[in-house]
C-alpha cells in the first residue's frame, strides 16, 4: 500500500504557486512527484502529458523533483481514480504536490498563494452574508435527502460516517423516528423569523479561489503572503 502526502497548491495567475512549489521541493529529503493540474471543460476524458521543454515542467525538475506531469481533466464529474492511474502516480514518492485544480479530490495539506497587495490594498475586506438565504438552501438540500427512500441512512452516512450510516441503515424504525424529527424541525425553523445578516471578514474579489467569509463574526483571519518570485 503506498502511504504518501497529497499537498495542493492553488492561487490566481502569477501569484507565485510555481515558486512555492520549487522551495517545497528545496526543503524536501525524499522524492516527490509534481503534477499541473487543470480543468478542461471540452474534454471527454482525463488526459496527462510530460512535455519536456514546458516551463513549469522544467522548473520543477530543476527544483528536485523526482518525476512530473501535466494533468488535464473534465470539469463535470471529474473521477480521481483517472489521476491515480497515471504514470506519474505510478512512481514511488513520499510526498505528491499538485499545482492548479486539484483532480485526487483530497489533500492533506490545502495552500493557497495570494498575490501581495497593492499600496492601499488589503486581503480581506467586510461583507454582510445573507445568513437566511444559507439556511433556505441548507434546508432544502437536507429535506431533498431526506424524503428519499435511503435518505436518513444517507445522511448518517455523510455527516457522522459510514458505520453510522449502516446502523441506521439496518434499523429501518430508527431511521424513520430520527427522519420524522428532523424533518419536523426544518419544519420549524421555516415557520420562525429568518435570522439577520451578520458581518464577515472576507476576501477581496482580486484574489478568486480562497475561501469567502471566514468562521467568527468579528475575527479577523492572519494574512496570507506569495513566496518571491
Amino acid at each position: 500500500m503506498i502511504q504518501r502526502a497529497v499537498i495542493h497548491v492553488a492561487g490566481p495567475t502569477g501569484s507565485g504557486k510555481t515558486a512555492f512549489v520549487e522551495a517545497l521541493l528545496a526543503a524536501d529529503d525524499g522524492p516527490t512527484l509534481v503534477a499541473r493540474c487543470g480543468r478542461d471543460d471540452s474534454l471527454q476524458r482525463s488526459r496527462e502529458s510530460s512535455p519536456r521543454t514546458h516551463p513549469e515542467m522544467q522548473r520543477y525538475r530543476q527544483a528536485g523533483a523526482y518525476a512530473t506531469a501535466m494533468f488535464a481533466f473534465p470539469g463535470h464529474a471529474p473521477d480521481p481514480i483517472e489521476f491515480y492511474q497515471t504514470q506519474l502516480m505510478l512512481n514511488y514518492s513520499r510526498a505528491v504536490i499538485l499545482e492548479g485544480d486539484n483532480p485526487a479530490g483530497y489533500a492533506d495539506l490545502e495552500v493557497f498563494v495570494a498575490p501581495a497587495p497593492l499600496a492601499g490594498e488589503t486581503l480581506y475586506v467586510r461583507r454582510q452574508q445573507d445568513v437566511a438565504a444559507s439556511q433556505r438552501a441548507r434546508a432544502e438540500a437536507w429535506e431533498e435527502l431526506l424524503r428519499r427512500p435511503d435518505g436518513m441512512s444517507t445522511w448518517m452516512e455523510e455527516v457522522m460516517g459510514p458505520p453510522l450510516g449502516d446502523f441506521v441503515r439496518k434499523n429501518p424504525r430508527l431511521a424513520e423516528d430520527a427522519r420524522s424529527r428532523m424533518l419536523a424541525g426544518i419544519a420549524q425553523v421555516r415557520s420562525g423569523p429568518p435570522p439577520s445578516p451578520v458581518e464577515c471578514w472576507a476576501v477581496s474579489e482580486r484574489f478568486p479561489g480562497y475561501p469567502g467569509c471566514r468562521s467568527g463574526r468579528r475575527q479577523r483571519p492572519r494574512s496570507v503572503r506569495a513566496p518571491a518570485s
